[in-house]
C-alpha cells in the first residue's frame, strides 16, 4: 500500500476519532456588566458589606528554610517535590465579593496571591455545587480551569485542582441563573493553597523548541531536561504505544509529582485502578496513619497523555486532560505497594460514574505476578515531572532482592524488589517514582521505589514486585490488603492478565511539526521562538505529515499559532486560510 501524505498549511495536526473536552464543561463565565451586589441591591437582599480589603487575599513570601525542608527528605526516593502547602479554611464570610448583572443573576469573585510562587494550586473542601452553578479558576496569564459544575462533586466533598502558572489565581463562581444567595453562602471553601517554588513541568532555557501557544520550557536552575537527554521521548518507541497510554503523571497533596499506571483486572471491565508506590502517596513515609494516607489519596490529580507529540525535541504537552480524586484500594508499606481507584469521573444523569473519557486515550496495562518475567524489561515514566520518557534495561534476567535506603531517611525492604542493574537506554529521576516496570510482553511486573541512576551512571534502580505484594503475609493486619482481590476479582488464580483497550482501533493521537520541516536539510529551521518577517502580503506555508498507511485515520483539523513582537490591532492580525491536501504520486499537491 502506498504511503499516504498530507500537506498542511499549519503548525499542528490533530488526529482524532472522538473528541472530548477537558473534564470541565466548555462554558464561559457569565457576561454582562457586573457590579458589586452591595451597591446594586436593596439592603434587605444584601448578605453583608464586602469591601475591597476582602476581595483579595495576599499570602506573604515563604522563608528560605521552608524550601530547604521540603527538599531535604527522601534523597533516594524518586518523588518530585515542587510546592509547599499553605493551609487555609476560607469561605464567603472571609473572602470575596458578590457581584450582580442587574438582572437577578449573582456571582462571587476573589483573588488569591501567594507571593513569590511560580505556580499556585488549590484544594477546595465542602465542595457541593448545585445544578446550574459554575466555578472558574483563572491564572494571571489567562489559563483557565472551568467550568467546574455539579459533575465535579464527589462523596468526600473535596476537589483538588492542578497548579496554574504564576503567583495569583482568580476564582469566579456563578450562582445558578435567577438564584439569590442568602447570607454568606458559597458551595465550597478554600482549604489550602499550594505555593509552587519550582515548576512542576521542568524546563530548560537552552532548548528552543516548545509547544506553540504554550510557555517555553524554562529550567529555573534545576537539572531538569538537560539531565534527561539519555531518556528519549516515548513517542520514539511506537511499539510501546499501548503501555504509553497506560502511564500517568500524578500530583499528590498538591506538592509532589510522581508516576503511575492504569492496570487491568481479570474482568477487563475498565475499573479505573491505578498502580503506583506507597511513598508517592504517604509523602515519603512522613504520613503513617492509614486514615491520613486515605485523605492524601483523595487529593490525587491524574494527568493523561502528558507526552511530547514529537519523537525529538521538547514540546510541552497539553495539561488539561486530568481527573481529580482517588480512593485507597490496596496498600502495603512493607513492600511500597499502592493501588488507587480514580473517583473523580464524569457523571451520568443519574449520578453514576462514567468511564474515563475516550479522549484521554486510556489503556489498562496487563500484569504478570510470576517471578520469571520475559525480557526486555522497560519502563515509561515522568522523570523530573517532564514528558513521558522511555528506559530499557541491559539486564538479561531480573531477580528479587533487598533494597535498603534507611540511611538516607527512607525505608528498608527485604526480598521485595526487582533490581535493575543497568539501563541500556534512559535513566530515572525525581518524578519517576511509582512508574511501572514492564516485561517483554508489555505486562506490569512492579513499580519504582527508588534508585540512583543518572545518564552518566545508569545503574541500580529498584521496583517493588507484584509477586511479593499479591497477598499480605499471614496474620498481617497493619495495611489495607494485597492486590489479589482487586486485580483478580473473578478468583481465577491467573498468574498473568492481558491488557484491556476500551477504545480498540479508535485511539486518539496528535502530531506536531514546525514549519519548515526540521528533517529537511535544504529548509531553514523555523521554530516558535524565531522571528519571521514575510516579504509579501500573502504567504503560503506548508508542511508534510506522513501517516501510517495501514491505519484508518480521521483528520478533523489543525490550527496555527502566531506570536507578535508588538501589540497588534485587530486590523493588523493575519488572516489565515487552512486546508488539507493529499500528495499525489507525482509529488504534486491535490486540490484541497
Amino acid at each position: 500500500m502506498p504511503r499516504r501524505c498530507l500537506t498542511l498549511l499549519a503548525l499542528l495536526l490533530l488526529l482524532l476519532q472522538q473528541v472530548q473536552a477537558q473534564y470541565t464543561l466548555p462554558l464561559q463565565p457569565r457576561s454582562g456588566l457586573l457590579q458589586p451586589a452591595t451597591q446594586a441591591e436593596p439592603s434587605a437582599r444584601r448578605s453583608r458589606s464586602v469591601g475591597p480589603s476582602t476581595e483579595r487575599l495576599v499570602l506573604p513570601p515563604l522563608p528560605a528554610s521552608a524550601y530547604t525542608e521540603a527538599l531535604g527528605r527522601g534523597q533516594m526516593a524518586r518523588v518530585y517535590t515542587f510546592a509547599i502547602e499553605r493551609p487555609l479554611e476560607l469561605g464567603a464570610d472571609r473572602l470575596g465579593q458578590y457581584l450582580t448583572d442587574g438582572a437577578g443573576n449573582y456571582s462571587w469573585q476573589a483573588v488569591i496571591r501567594s507571593t513569590g510562587a511560580r505556580n499556585v494550586g488549590l484544594r477546595l473542601s465542602h465542595f457541593a455545587l448545585p445544578r446550574g452553578g459554575q466555578l472558574y479558576v483563572t491564572a494571571a496569564d489567562g489559563t483557565r480551569i472551568g467550568a467546574l459544575t455539579e459533575q465535579n462533586n464527589s462523596p468526600d466533598s473535596l476537589l483538588q485542582l492542578r497548579p496554574l502558572e504564576g503567583a495569583s489565581l482568580t476564582l469566579r463562581y456563578d450562582f445558578p441563573e435567577g438564584y439569590t444567595p442568602r447570607g454568606e453562602e458559597l458551595p465550597f471553601r478554600i482549604a489550602a493553597v499550594y505555593h509552587g517554588f519550582r515548576t512542576w513541568h521542568p524546563e530548560d532555557d537552552d532548548f528552543d523548541t516548545a509547544h506553540p501557544g504554550e510557555p517555553l520550557y524554562d529550567l529555573g536552575g534545576q537539572r531538569g531536561i538537560k539531565g534527561l537527554l539519555c531518556a528519549p521521548n516515548v513517542l520514539a518507541y511506537p511499539q510501546r504505544w499501548a503501555q504509553t497510554r497506560s502511564t500517568l503523571q500524578i500530583i499528590v497533596g498538591g506538592t509532589q509529582a510522581s508516576s503511575a499506571a492504569l492496570i487491568n483486572n481479570t474482568r477487563s471491565d475498565g475499573t479505573p485502578y491505578v498502580l503506583t508506590s506507597a511513598h508517592c502517596i504517604n509523602s515519603l513515609y512522613s504520613v503513617t496513619d492509614l486514615a491520613k494516607v486515605r485523605a492524601r489519596a483523595a487529593t490525587t490529580v491524574f494527568f493523561f497523555g502528558y507526552q511530547s507529540p514529537q519523537r525529538a525535541g521538547y514540546i510541552r504537552p497539553a495539561e488539561e486532560q486530568t481527573l481529580s480524586g482517588a480512593s485507597l484500594v490496596a496498600y502495603n508499606e512493607d513492600s511500597d505497594m499502592c493501588l488507587l481507584r480514580i473517583e473523580g469521573l464524569p457523571k451520568a444523569s443519574d449520578g453514576t460514574s462514567l468511564p474515563i473519557p475516550a479522549a484521554y486515550n486510556p489503556y489498562f496495562a496487563g500484569w504478570d505476578r510470576t517471578e520469571q518475567p520475559t525480557l526486555p524489561y522497560f519502563t515509561i515514566h515522568h522523570p523530573a515531572s517532564s514528558t513521558k520518557r522511555y528506559n530499557e534495561a541491559n539486564d538479561r534476567s531480573l531477580s528479587i532482592e533487598d533494597y535498603d535506603i534507611s540511611g538516607a531517611g527512607g525505608r528498608a525492604w527485604w526480598g521485595k524488589h526487582w533490581h535493575v542493574h543497568s539501563w541500556a537506554t534512559g535513566t530515572t529521576a525525581a518524578g519517576s517514582s511509582g512508574s511501572p516496570l514492564f516485561d517483554g510482553s508489555g505486562f506490569i511486573i512492579g513499580a519504582l521505589s527508588g534508585g540512583g541512576s543518572t545518564c552518566d551512571s545508569p545503574y541500580d534502580d529498584y521496583y517493588w514486585a507484584l509477586a511479593r505484594s499479591w497477598t499480605l503475609p499471614a496474620g498481617s493486619t497493619d495495611w489495607l490488603g494485597g492486590l489479589e482481590p482487586h486485580l483478580d476479582p473473578t478468583g481465577s488464580g491467573a498468574s498473568t492478565c492481558a491488557g484491556y483497550d476500551p477504545l480498540g482501533a479508535r485511539f486518539v493521537q496528535r502530531l506536531s511539526l514546525f514549519y519548515p520541516d526540521p528533517a529537511t536539510p535544504d529548509q531553514q529551521r523555523l521554530l516558535p521562538t524565531d522571528t519571521y518577517s514575510p516579504q509579501r502580503s500573502i504567504l503560503e506555508l506548508g508542511n508534510v505529515f506522513s501517516l501510517p498507511a495501514e491505519q484508518r485515520l480521521r483528520i478533523l483539523g489543525a490550527y496555527v499559532v502566531f506570536r507578535s513582537t508588538r501589540q497588534l490591532a485587530k486590523t493588523q492580525l493575519p488572516q489565515v486560510a487552512l486546508s488539507l491536501s493529499q500528495l499525489e504520486r507525482s509529488g504534486g499537491i491535490a486540490q484541497p
